[in-house]
């Protein structure tokens, strides 16, 4: 805190007025103030007597918070008054700088002695006027000191507010890079937990394409071994389509030529007894000596009726025949 007085001079009033509370003619508290005047050192001084009727503490007290320096003018008034003893104890309690000024050369009473007996003293009673150079020089060195003093306290505040407000600032970024580094971190463990997300569906959707491929797989196969089945049982179906109807074919074809048989039996039996011979073509009967059917045009070849029949199927054929028209068989 800035203080307003260089100085707080603390003084016996007897010292300063008279019982008719007038200035004394000539008195050291005077010629004190007047001297620190010319010097323009600043001070607070008790003009009117605050004892008698104000509050100590919240007046005085108040003086010497407010002072760098308390001036204690030693006199034998001075050394008996309880005020100046209070002055002097809460200045020293205060940690502030007393120079004490002897006017004369009463001693101090013991509370005043506690408290400044190694304090060095200014002797106004033998020289007067070096008395008064000493006063200023103390003070003002004081004060230089003081000053310096609190220029090291401002400049090491400075520098320590500096320092504090680096450390703030460096608190800060750090708190703020600690807050950059949650957020990154809780983004982070978002994109991860997202990345799980989309690799958990990504595999859910691929399980489920191989089982979709699966099924896909298992209903081809079904349906390829269905069609095969399909496919076989058409098969056996045709083959036994084609083995009916090889068999009815062959069926057919045997009693057709049966039949055939017959008729040629017939005819050639007819031919032998009556001489009449039957078309092959229209079936018709005819001369057996005629060279074309009259019916059909068909040409007739000569044949000569034999009665040889082949050896494996029993079939008549005629005498001229190497094979027989049934079986194919070689007629020797």
């Amino acid at each position: 805190m800035e203080k307003s007085y260089d100085v707080f001079i603390s003084y016996s009033r007897a010292d300063y007025v008279d019982e008719n509370k007038q200035v004394i003619p000539g008195n050291v508290v005077s010629q004190i103030k007047e001297l620190l005047s010319r010097e323009g050192i600043s001070f607070w001084f008790d003009e009117e007597g605050i004892y008698s009727g104000q509050n100590f503490v919240t007046k005085i007290v108040a003086g010497i918070e407010d002072s760098k320096v308390l001036l204690f003018l030693s006199s034998e008034n001075s050394n008996k008054s309880r005020w100046t003893c209070k002055e002097i104890a809460t200045a020293d309690e205060l940690g502030m700088h007393i120079i004490p000024v002897r006017i004369d050369q009463t001693p101090y009473n013991r509370q005043v002695l506690f408290r400044i007996a190694d304090l060095d003293y200014v002797e106004y009673y033998v020289d007067p006027e070096q008395a008064m150079q000493d006063v200023v020089h103390a003070i003002k060195t004081y004060l230089q000191e003081y000053n310096a003093k609190k220029q090291r306290e401002a400049e090491k505040k400075k520098q320590k507010d500096a320092a504090d407000e680096l450390r703030r600032k460096i608190e800060e970024e750090r708190r703020q890079l600690e807050e950059e580094r949650k957020r990154l971190e809780e983004e982070r463990r978002a994109m991860e937990q997202e990345a799980r997300k989309v690799a958990a569906a990504r595999e859910a959707e691929r399980k489920q394409r191989e089982e979709k491929a699966s099924e896909a797989e298992e209903i081809r196969k079904r349906k390829e071994a269905q069609e095969r089945r399909i496919a076989e049982a058409e098969a056996k179906r045709q083959a036994e389509e084609r083995a009916i109807r090889k068999a009815e074919e062959e069926a057919r074809r045997a009693v057709v030529e049966k039949e055939r048989q017959h008729r040629e039996e017939e005819r050639k039996s007819i031919e032998q007894t009556s001489g009449i011979r039957i078309c092959s073509k229209c079936g018709k009967q005819i001369s057996a000596t005629a060279a074309f059917c009259k019916y059909c045009g068909a040409r007739f070849i000569s044949v000569k009726v034999s009665d040889r029949k082949c050896p494996k199927c029993g079939f008549s054929v005629s005498a001229e025949a190497r094979f027989c028209k049934k079986c194919g068989t070689k007629i020797v």
